[in-house]
């Protein structure tokens, strides 16, 4: 491997989204050819501000342990995005570089439709049992990127028993159990649901991330605005390629519950919150 001089590192890290720019001009060869020379933890990002197209041939084109480290070097949605966009018969190569933990939940997610919700999940929330204590929370919730509450489930049954939000732990003592304060019941997501279904859900007016569940009720992790955002932005860029029939019916349907959504929330209907609401499985 060459060495890469420190000037250029430093480039990188200080403007990865300027050197992705740069990188995509040059072509995915060159992109990746370069890539390759660099720490991981200076690639990742800088894969990230690509497009996710350009990222994943460049994952395409690096080793496959280079390619997994750099993965591991991203947001765990991140990392699903770009992944999925990889083509299927080289993702076994660089899944099986990975972990076995990360790689069976980034298995699971390109198992779903990318407008699903279940693809777009962050399975690292900060997530306790209604037993646990304050101190419990705040420890957790010191080493989260993305959550300002933490999600609770109940200790007998494993099910979505609701948030509660970081300065309501601030203001407790550390010893105090989770069930004794005040918690915040707000309805879960199925991580069945369409992102079309979720888009106006009225508790984004409040709170950075939505918790979402399983068949069972069990919390599986949560989706984020940035992921939904995502979300949509990847689901676009997917309409504009040629589709089967098939896929050009589920594409129409989801573009028609999405304006009759926007319709019932602009009429103030009630019944279109309740089942964007309600989890489906």
């Amino acid at each position: 491997m060459n060495e890469t001089p420190e000037l250029t590192l430093a480039y990188l890290e200080e403007a990865p989204a300027a050197a992705s720019r740069v990188l995509q001009e040059i072509g995915v060869a060159g992109a990746a050819d370069f890539l390759e020379t660099v720490p991981s933890r200076l690639a990742a990002p800088v894969i990230n501000s690509m497009t996710p197209a350009m990222g994943a041939r460049c994952l395409e084109r690096l080793s496959a342990p280079r390619s997994a480290s750099i993965l591991r070097n991203l947001p765990y949605h991140d990392s699903a995005s770009i992944l999925r966009l990889v083509r299927v018969e080289m993702r076994g190569g660089i899944l099986g570089e990975l972990p076995s933990s990360v790689a069976k939940r980034l298995h699971r997610s390109l198992e779903y439709s990318i407008s699903a919700v279940g693809a777009w999940i962050d399975p690292d929330v900060p997530l306790l049992s209604l037993e646990d204590t304050v101190e419990d929370a705040l420890r957790l919730l010191r080493d989260s990127r993305t959550s300002s509450h933490v999600f609770l489930e109940s200790a007998s049954n494993g099910k979505y028993a609701g948030l509660i939000g970081i300065n309501e732990l601030m203001r407790s003592t550390p010893a105090t159990v989770l069930n004794r304060l005040p918690i915040e019941e707000i309805a879960p997501i199925s991580n069945r649901a369409a992102l079309a279904a979720v888009a106006l859900n009225p508790s984004w007016d409040d709170h950075l991330m939505l918790p979402v569940v399983g068949r069972r009720l069990n919390v599986l992790g949560g989706l984020s605005r940035t992921a939904l955002r995502r979300g949509f932005r990847e689901y676009h860029e997917v309409e504009r390629r040629p589709r089967s029939m098939l896929d050009q019916l589920v594409a129409a349907l989801l573009l028609t519950i999405s304006a009759l959504l926007r319709l019932a929330f602009q009429f103030g209907a009630g019944a279109p919150r309740a089942n964007e609401d309600k989890p489906s499985g």
